[in-house]
């Protein structure tokens, strides 16, 4: 498994529950890694990394990061159906799925 509902994926980030999820597109042809994350010591605490943004971006809440049209003119959210996740904070998604129940 290499998904998980937005919704759950958007509570626990919101809550800075997850500090970095590497992540692509089911679309692209080349494997091409993006990221997102939270690091509560950065001024827009919120971060996004390989996005239409040659040097990412970063922003003040997590609505922001995941409304803002920054991967192929459209939103993480918007685009939440294609997304394939690597990990989120180092673990796969059924590891980090089971720690969240302890």
């Amino acid at each position: 498994m290499n998904t998980i509902d937005f919704d759950v994926f958007y509570k626990q980030f919101s809550n800075r529950r997850i500090k970095e999820m590497s992540f692509y597109f089911t679309f692209e042809i080349v494997d091409v890694e993006h990221y997102i994350g939270y690091n509560k010591r950065k001024g827009k605490p919120f971060w996004v990394g390989f996005c239409d943004f040659p040097d990412g971006c970063a922003f003040d809440t997590p609505d922001q990061l995941v409304l803002a049209d920054i991967f192929r003119g459209k939103s993480l959210k918007e685009w939440w159906p294609e997304i394939r996740i690597y990990d989120i904070d180092g673990l796969s998604c059924q590891d980090w799925l089971a720690s969240l129940a302890k």
